[in-house]
């Protein structure tokens, strides 16, 4: 077994507060703190100063979360080493006994630092290019996705812009592939001394650079004379190489930003057919009559044409996902989330198109179908009981929420088995509307719930005005809960303070037993996720209690 654990460069040890670590191999313990077996820390003090000042706090308060028997934690943390040195170890325990008698730990220390060092320069490689050091345009793409949200609400105008070494293939051929790396890394250089956060610089394929910048001011404010300064600038002068001396042909492509209703994926389409169309130009920008490649169908901005084509051809359906009580495990109600059918038939989350159907003005008319829906459901099911979700821009538009609510109305005593749903992002947006708004649904018997709490910075005090029944806790507090000190930490502060508000606490994304136990010690009310049910055309669920 010691070969094993040898092996996996880890060690099980136990922990008694009254005498102190038994280290069950203490060679191996000695291997992994690289230090003789005479200096091993005898108890928990002692590892402590040697743990990273940085990590301390984390190592503190996952000992202090283990309030009950079979609580654990998993945590990692910097180790000082003999001589001098850090090492990051990975470190799991469970508590044995119970609260009231001295803490008794078994657990597993784990040498992680190989790992570590891997995992960041993997982490690193999957946002950056290995060859420049810039980004890649994956992560362009969710930087440039930022920059156009922050365009449209300040309305700051921008562009976007593809560089093209056009004769990287030609240096390739004549000096070599060292050559052309050379070249695309000193390109790199000299956009890195013009392009300055916030502003995006990116590596694409090839001799492809991605630039995105905003708020320009001047004469740069036009796309065009931007797209010739920066033309100037990477080929005026040569880059000096163990080559001799290299010189840029660059060909720009370009767009402007933020553009209602298209993504940062559509801009780079849009900028690749205007480089496709005018490959001789050595600057284009796109413009409507050159179109988009038919090949991209799928991958397309979704328009209000589809939209409505969905809504008018019946595509739009609820699955349910079931919402359990922690304590029992039975069925409290169910979650309704929208799915869309595609023309070729195949049922997908209606996530893309309700965010497209935010930027196009329209996502009101998916609210008033989900409402729809849901009231034939609960017509044909009369112990069904439901959430569903209602966006922002339908609460923010008088005539839309009035005719949310006009539906509402009219389906009588039906509205007792629903709660309604509304983002905490939605509700800080707009928090006197959707004080408004809660206040008319739960004159109709609605409840009213916070979805996503904690992800933005609703206060209680905010909760209090809009008087929601419960909170439903961000997905991200939740799962892995059971090994997390931290949030464990957070969610027995949300439970605290909605016990004393008289609200109550909904944890969704529960995957694992192990945390929907953590859970139910913690106090939270009800529990949803795939442990208890994916979400389903029939509303099903099974009681683990059982």
């Amino acid at each position: 077994m010691e070969t094993a654990f040898s092996l996996l460069k880890s060690t099980p040890f136990a922990f008694h507060a009254d005498h102190g670590f038994d280290w069950t191999y203490p060679s191996l313990i000695a291997s992994i703190c690289r230090c003789d077996v005479y200096h091993l820390p005898q108890n928990r003090d002692a590892l402590q100063k040697r743990i990273h000042s940085d990590d301390l706090r984390i190592f503190q308060s996952a000992t202090r979360s283990l309030n009950w028997p079979g609580a654990q934690y998993q945590i990692e943390y910097r180790l000082k080493t003999q001589d001098d040195n850090w090492i990051w170890v990975n470190e799991t325990a469970e508590r044995k006994n119970a609260e009231s008698s001295p803490l008794e730990l078994e657990g597993v220390i784990r040498d992680i630092t190989d790992e570590k060092a891997k995992s960041v320069r993997a982490a690193w490689l999957s946002r950056h290019d290995d060859m420049t050091g810039l980004l890649t345009q994956n992560a362009f793409v969710e930087i440039g996705e930022t920059l156009c949200a922050l365009g449209r609400r300040v309305q700051a105008k921008g562009a976007v812009f593809r560089l093209r070494l056009t004769n990287l293939e030609d240096i390739f051929r004549t000096y070599g592939f060292e050559a052309g790396d050379h070249l695309c890394r000193s390109v790199a250089d000299r956009l890195r001394q013009i392009i300055a956060s916030p502003d995006c610089l990116a590596k694409a394929q090839g001799g492809d650079f991605l630039i995105a910048v905003l708020g320009i001011e001047g004469p740069d404010r036009d796309p065009a004379v931007l797209a010739k300064r920066l033309q100037i600038a990477l080929t005026k002068t040569g880059y000096k190489s163990p080559f001799g001396p290299l010189q840029a042909a660059v060909s720009i492509g370009y767009t402007s930003l933020p553009q209602t209703g298209n993504s940062m994926d559509t801009l780079l389409r849009k900028i690749d057919r205007a480089l496709e169309v005018r490959p001789s130009e050595t600057l284009s920008e796109y413009c409507v009559s050159m179109g988009l490649s038919t090949s991209l169908n799928r991958d397309r901005d979704i328009s209000k044409e589809d939209i409505i084509a969905a809504l008018n051809e019946n595509r739009i359906s609820l699955a349910y996902q079931p919402i359990v009580e922690a304590v029992s495990g039975d069925l409290h109600h169910y979650e309704c989330l929208l799915r869309l059918r595609e023309e070729s038939g195949e049922l997908v989350s209606a996530g893309r198109l309700i965010m497209a159907a935010e930027q196009l003005g329209l996502v009101h008319h998916l609210d008033r179908q989900a409402l729809e829906l849901a009231s034939h459901k609960l017509a044909d099911m009369p112990k069904l009981k439901i959430a569903l979700n209602v966006s922002a821009n339908t609460i923010q538009t008088p005539q839309t929420a009035q005719s949310y609510l006009d539906a509402l109305k009219a389906m009588g005593d039906r509205t007792h088995r629903i709660t309604i749903e509304m983002t905490e992002t939605a509700a800080l947006d707009a928090p006197d509307l959707a004080t408004h708004f809660s206040a008319e649904v739960r004159a109709l018997g609605c409840e009213f719930s916070i979805d996503d709490f904690g992800s933005g910075h609703t206060t209680f005090r905010n909760l209090m005005a809009i008087e929601a029944e419960s909170i439903k806790l961000d997905g991200s507090f939740i799962k892995g809960v059971a090994a997390s000190s931290q949030k464990q930490i957070f969610v027995r502060m949300m439970v605290d303070l909605a016990n004393t508000f008289g609200v109550k606490i909904v944890a969704e994304m529960v995957e694992e037993k192990s945390d929907a136990l953590a859970l139910k010690k913690l106090g939270v009310d009800y529990l949803q996720g795939y442990l208890y049910g994916l979400p389903s055309a029939s509303p099903s669920y099974r009681n683990l209690a059982h």
